[in-house]
């Protein structure tokens, strides 16, 4: 039995912008009914002295993240935005993290999207 790809996931993962001086990670994000590759891209603005690594977590259990270093980015801008695409992952969960070596961002938007099977 297959099932019929019918339509594209998107999913804002913070309902407000977050201010981030200290290290933080997002709420996880399902991933369950997913099809293969997804985006995840974060937008961040009024920094002040950025120096921070951004980075996604998996779990397959919702509870113990694992960090994929392969996803690691460095910001030192004030403003901008990332995104990861990725494929192949078989984890049902995924957060992004951002480690802070010093300064603040507004992260102001975390946007999911992907194809989904029903």
């Amino acid at each position: 039995m297959s099932f019929i790809l019918d339509n594209i996931r998107l999913k804002e993962v913070i309902s407000e912008p977050q201010t981030v001086n200290v290290d933080w990670v997002s709420p996880s994000i399902s991933l369950d009914n997913r099809e293969d590759e997804f985006s995840i891209s974060v937008y961040y603005e009024n920094g002040s002295s950025v120096d921070m690594v951004l980075s996604l977590q998996f779990s397959a259990d919702n509870v113990n993240f694992g960090e994929v270093t392969e996803s690691l980015q460095a910001i030192t801008s004030d403003s901008g935005t990332h995104m990861w695409d990725v494929a192949g992952s078989g984890a049902p969960y995924v957060r992004v993290k951002i480690a802070v070596n010093s300064g603040s961002i507004d992260v102001t938007r975390i946007f999911y999207s992907g194809k989904q099977r029903h």
